[in-house]
């Protein structure tokens, strides 16, 4: 009996211990707050108050606090993700390991969200009835597009059955279901690639009325071999290959005039090549996201206008765009209503260009 209980006094004595190292660790040599890997801040330290240790709150920060700045993350990361692969499982954090070894991401769906924007795309295109020219394109996740690379026992999600409906609830939108080849989606981020937006500003040619360019007029230019999207940093899986970004540039690039937010960019054109090899390789397309952008030619712009109510899959989309409208892009996760409506009544067609994810994710229109 003795023995047992020198054991268990041994026992908590080690779990004391390694539960007081780890605080130290944690107080002593927190992680850097901004994760360079996944390209977000992490929790930041909770400030004491009397109301946030009564109701809760502080107890939930700090446990937070100490998940995401605990000392060596990224290390421990990639060995918890490389256990769970090596057990069998090819899933980690809601992110599947194809047999490509490409990374495809699920979504939550949260249903009133969904609802709200169904319904609020449904009423946009309803005005086709008033005269105004109004079109809604939604793009697929990697999971419906490259279905034919998921393990062989994936079995189908809710989203999928979502994806699915809109062909119903929808009928007038495109829904871009030609979207399966290997080049049309990056391997670790849930974007396309400029050969995935080609395709689908050649299918938007036929909805708003144009004629695409020819894809022999442009050229392919890689900008970055090493890039790791939002995949990889949610699933901190460190064997997946990285992606290279390859721009389909136009000789007319560079004549394009970009505004974000009412601001002139540096660069000139609709590319920020800088951007390319940075944490967010994906903001090289128009320098990443911004809550209004305006895209005009150098010289005096009669062109139609074309408003996109978009999210951040429209960026890569656009610049094929640009080179037949004046663009108004707006990110309505970033503007108020009130201006997205001024807006509407200044353009002369108006596109909803998003992804399934961004409908099933929150409140988007």
């Amino acid at each position: 009996m003795e023995q047992h209980a020198k054991r268990d006094t041994a026992l908590l004595f080690c779990i004391s211990a390694l539960l007081l190292a780890g605080a130290l660790a944690i107080l002593l040599f927190p992680a850097p707050r901004f994760s360079a890997r996944e390209n977000r801040l992490l929790e930041d330290k909770p400030t004491f108050t009397l109301d946030a240790l009564k109701s809760g709150a502080l107890a939930t920060r700090l446990d937070h606090y100490a998940t995401e700045r605990f000392p060596a993350r990224n290390g421990l990361r990639s060995l918890a993700a490389l256990t769970e692969l090596a057990l069998g499982k090819r899933e980690v954090n809601g992110v599947i390991f194809c047999r490509d070894r490409s990374l495809a991401r699920h979504t939550e769906v949260k249903d009133a969200a969904y609802q709200k924007n169904l319904r609020a795309l449904q009423k946009l295109l309803s005005k086709r009835a008033t005269g105004q020219a109004c079109h809604v394109g939604v793009i697929p996740r990697r999971i419906e597009g490259r279905a034919q690379v998921l393990p062989a026992h994936y079995k189908g999600t809710r989203e999928q059955e979502i994806y699915r409906t809109l062909q119903v609830a929808l009928p007038d939108a495109h829904l871009f279901e030609g979207l399966t080849g290997e080049n049309d989606w990056f391997c670790t981020d849930h974007h396309l690639t400029a050969s995935g937006a080609f395709s689908v500003y050649c299918a938007l040619g036929e909805m708003l009325g144009y004629t695409p360019i020819p894809r022999e007029e442009f050229h392919a230019v890689t900008v970055s071999e090493s890039f790791y999207g939002t995949s990889y940093a949610a699933a901190g899986i460190p064997t997946a290959p990285p992606d290279r970004i390859t721009l389909l540039r136009h000789a007319l690039d560079t004549e394009l005039c970009l505004k974000r937010d009412g601001q002139a960019v540096s660069f000139r054109g609709v590319y920020d090549l800088e951007k390319a090899c940075g944490n967010d390789g994906y903001a090289v397309f128009l320098g990443g996201n911004a809550a209004i952008v305006e895209i005009t030619r150098e010289e005096e712009d009669s062109r139609p206008t074309l408003l996109i109510i978009k999210d951040s899959f429209g960026n890569a989309i656009i610049p094929f765009l640009a080179q037949h409208y004046r663009i108004l892009a707006a990110d309505p996760r970033y503007c108020d209503r009130k201006t997205l409506l001024a807006l509407t009544e200044t353009a002369d067609t108006c596109l909803v260009l998003c992804g399934i994810q961004t409908l099933c994710g929150g409140s988007f229109l």
